[in-house]
């Protein structure tokens, strides 16, 4: 990547840029100043031109570019504040910065005029910062504009405002501070000396600007991260990238190869959230709500199974709680061996009684040798999860995409595997083969169930070859 400095005259010229003159928020008639930071005459007035009009500030004098300042010339030479403010005078001795009181010459606009003179820094150790400053110009190094941002994003409301206002952006003061000591700088003469003190405020007042825009970009609730890479897309999500684990006697028994990747139950649910909770609808209604007598639960007392009436199954199987049960899956892995839980009405001699039940999951399951056994025990959430992703995600393909994109291989397309335990075994439930079903152990202390789970897209070696270094994220895109 090539990364230059901004000529700032040659912006101006290519966008027809207007100059800011005016301090002033308002004219005297509570509207814009004509040639203030909210000007309509130079920003215009509809939403489009506010948005994408920039503007600039002479500064009447050449001030030190704000980054160059506060990370560079700062890092390798800190006695430059001394320079800036007028506090000390300074000589170039064989091409070195050395206080000189009597004979130095000190402010930005001298140093400006001695700058190729200078050809080494105080500190030595910072090479990268040392070496940037030999590759700059003086041109690149000082600047005599500084860039107005577009008023729609600093925008405030006319009625009953005033420049005081808890309204006004606090960018807006920044503009009208500088403008403000900006006018204030005598073009020479008798006083052009003591104005040290000026010339530092407006440096100072540099940074303070660039600052605010850096802060706005930067870190995980910046611009960047919050709206380009965490830009949300429909059936979409980031994901952390994690290598294969071959723990199958065969290769060909592995979750993922070259043509399918792997991602887990919770991405699934939250990528594909209305086709789940679609799926978990269908599911309660046909196999409980449909079949209320023919179903199997066990006491949860006695440990026997028995077949009774579902209480109310409108109510316990309602969208709010099918929703429920997806979102607890999502946030608390500690609760993904819980079995699910009905309330059920049986016969009595005395009439019938309402019980809490466990639901059955009755199918095959194959051991390691492919002897197959049957499997009776108490269905979990994981299992219903389990069986809601593979059907509604396994017939489709997803985008995989690696931020930041940097060859032709950071993007390609896959077919879904939904990846659930550590471990798998292989299960027959309703006629349906599951070959990578969650190892599910209900003994499994609460606290650790959590780490049974992989929650990381796994994808194959090769398209992590692919991808170049450092691949540590992903965007999904299921399609």
């Amino acid at each position: 990547m090539k990364i230059e400095i901004l000529d700032l005259d040659h912006l101006i010229k290519v966008n027809n840029m207007e100059e800011v003159t005016s301090p002033r928020l308002f004219s005297n008639k509570m509207i814009f100043d004509p040639a203030g930071i909210l000007s309509n005459e130079i920003f215009g007035v509809s939403k489009n031109d506010r948005r994408n009009t920039f503007a600039y500030v002479k500064l009447k004098k050449r001030f030190i570019h704000p980054h160059i300042y506060s990370k560079v010339l700062k890092s390798v030479y800190r006695n430059i504040i001394y320079i800036v403010s007028g506090q000390k005078r300074y000589s170039v001795v064989n091409g070195e910065l050395r206080e000189d009181p009597d004979n130095g010459w000190t402010g930005v606009e001298d140093l400006y005029k001695h700058w190729d003179e200078i050809k080494q820094w105080g500190n030595k150790t910072d090479n990268q910062n040392r070496d940037l400053l030999k590759k700059l110009s003086k041109e690149d190094v000082f600047i005599d504009k500084m860039i107005i941002c577009p008023p729609a994003y600093r925008d405030i409301m006319i009625s009953g405002t005033v420049d005081s206002s808890d309204h006004v952006s606090e960018l807006n003061n920044y503009y009208t501070n500088l403008i403000r000591s900006v006018s204030l700088l005598s073009e020479g003469g008798l006083f052009a000396r003591t104005q040290y003190a000026t010339q530092a405020k407006i440096q100072d007042l540099l940074v303070t600007i660039q600052d605010y825009f850096k802060n706005l970009i930067a870190h995980k609730q910046g611009l960047i991260k919050r709206n380009l890479m965490g830009k949300r897309v429909d059936y979409g999500a980031r994901s952390v990238i994690s290598a294969p684990s071959y723990n199958n006697e065969r290769i060909e028994d592995n979750i993922i190869d070259f043509k399918h990747s792997a991602i887990p139950i919770s991405l699934c649910c939250s990528t594909f959230y209305p086709f789940i909770e679609s799926w978990l609808t269908n599911f309660f209604t046909r196999e409980i709500i449909n079949n209320p007598n023919i179903v199997t639960y066990m006491n949860r007392e006695t440990g026997q199974e028995f077949t009774a009436t579902i209480k109310n199954p409108e109510i316990q199987f309602s969208q709010k709680n099918i929703r429920k049960m997806i979102n607890d899956y999502m946030r608390n892995p500690d609760n993904r061996f819980k079995p699910i839980t009905l309330a059920v009405t049986v016969p009595t001699a005395k009439g019938t009684k309402d019980v809490t039940a466990n639901l059955l999951l009755k199918g095959k399951q194959f051991l390691v040798n492919n002897v197959a056994k049957e499997l009776n025990r108490v269905m979990t959430v994981t299992d219903v999860m389990y069986l809601a992703c593979v059907d509604s995600c396994e017939h489709r393909h997803m985008m995989i995409s690696r931020y930041p994109v940097g060859t032709d291989k950071g993007i390609f397309f896959n077919r879904i595997r939904v990846q659930s335990t550590i471990n798998h075994v292989k299960v027959i439930f309703n006629g349906k083969e599951y070959p990578y079903y969650p190892d599910i152990n209900l003994k499994t202390d609460t606290s650790k169930v959590g780490v049974q789970f992989i929650d990381t897209l796994v994808m194959s070696n090769a398209h992590l070859d692919g991808m170049g270094e450092q691949n540590v994220g992903a965007h999904l895109k299921l399609l």
